[in-house]
């Protein structure tokens, strides 16, 4: 008895597949249809994304070739390039080999340069933060006081790999312009800092005794 109740079920259910195919079958059709489609354009997408990153790659080395070549102009234009194309990798390197081989006087056109790569590209937190810092370590050499501070205060603001380099940073700058008592904080803030290594308690134990001099 048992035995015909289970091979009826079995027929039942097949009965079931069976009929919620004929009823689904259209839909089926196009699910599986969409699906080989987006298959396929991920396919693509990702070969391009691939042929993108080697533009990328040969358009970088052909700019540090001109660069050797001291053809200074072609090599800026190319790296501005890369810069807009909003490549993690490319547009981040060229903004710093722009920065160390001073290819840019503008000041301002630089900083415009930051805000463009650190709005348009999708980075993981700390290469955001070093791209935050580097910003503020390139307006300390000319910024204001409320212009630097506004800059940076995400690093200072947060537990971060940066925030150390930060506030040494400001200490140096208050230091620099012999605001002593402010830089005065930012090198506690680093002495009350754990797990540092040992050139950033020197130097800020360096900068107090210097201070406590004057």
């Amino acid at each position: 008895m048992s035995e015909i109740l289970i091979e009826n079920s079995k027929i039942s259910l097949k009965n079931k597949i069976i009929n919620f195919y004929k009823e689904k079958k259209k839909f089926i059709y196009i699910a599986l249809s969409f699906l080989i489609i987006l298959f396929i354009l991920f396919g693509y997408y990702l070969n391009f994304k691939e042929k993108e990153k080697l533009v990328f790659s040969e358009k970088y080395i052909k700019a540090k070739i001109h660069l050797l070549n001291e053809n200074k102009e072609e090599s800026r234009k190319i790296l501005k390039e890369l810069i807009f194309a909003n490549s993690n990798t490319y547009s981040t390197l060229s903004l710093f080999l722009i920065l160390s081989e001073n290819l840019i006087k503008d000041k301002e056109e630089i900083i415009l340069l930051f805000d463009h790569v650190l709005k348009n590209n999708n980075f993981d937190e700390e290469i955001n933060n070093l791209i935050i810092f580097k910003k503020a370590l390139f307006l300390s050499s000319f910024a204001g006081e409320e212009k630097l501070l506004e800059s940076i205060k995400s690093l200072t603001n947060s537990d971060n790999m940066w925030k150390p380099h930060a506030l040494l940073l400001l200490g140096d700058y208050f230091f620099m312009n012999h605001q002593f008592n402010k830089s005065k904080d930012f090198y506690v803030q680093i002495l009350e800092t754990k797990n540092l290594n040992n050139e950033f308690y020197e130097h800020a134990k360096l900068q107090l005794i210097i201070i406590s001099n004057e």
